[in-house]
């Protein structure tokens, strides 16, 4: 047993390195723009949400609130965000996106599209659902991982055609 988690942890660390690799997060820029992954990140995050903190962006993407800071007034600087204090509390500054940051957060999402669907597109329907549960799986425990909450372990399910015994009862 111990030898095949061994072999497991390394050649899903390997996996881990070599997809980090293929998506584009080893160069300076990510997803056919001139951003950094983390300013992408950013993009990203305020178009699912319209509207956050620069709080909230650092513990969205676990980044440090200097690292933050730094990035968001480049990105203001370059028009892609707004920034607007709080009504209810003027020390804080809410960020959305610029029509200028929608565009790019269009084109970003168009290319990770065509990234997402040339991968996919020679698997079966039932591989690109099991990719798509081990990285759902593998994401929800690195996660749990690193706030030290136990991941709830579920049997695998298996689809059986025809009558098996009780299935009427």
């Amino acid at each position: 047993m111990e030898q095949n988690t061994g072999r497991l942890r390394t050649n899903l660390r390997s996996a881990s390195r070599e997809l980090v690799r293929e998506l584009g997060f080893m160069n300076r820029t990510l997803a056919g723009t001139d951003l950094s992954p983390s300013a992408v990140h950013v993009i990203v995050e305020l178009g699912k949400a319209r509207q956050l903190t620069a709080t909230e962006i650092s513990e969205t993407l676990l980044l440090e609130k200097s690292t933050v800071s730094r990035l968001l007034k480049s990105l203001i600087a370059k028009g892609y965000l707004h920034e607007d204090r709080s009504i209810s509390d003027t020390r804080v500054k809410n960020l959305r996106l610029s029509p200028q940051g929608q565009h790019l957060l269009h084109e970003i999402t168009l290319f990770a599209e065509h990234q997402v669907d040339a991968a996919l597109a020679p698997l079966s329907g039932e591989a690109r659902r099991a990719v798509l549960a081990g990285l759902q799986t593998y994401a929800s425990a690195v996660k749990a991982s690193r706030i030290g909450v136990p991941v709830a372990v579920s049997a695998p399910s298996e689809i059986r055609s025809g009558y098996t015994p009780s299935l009427i009862g």
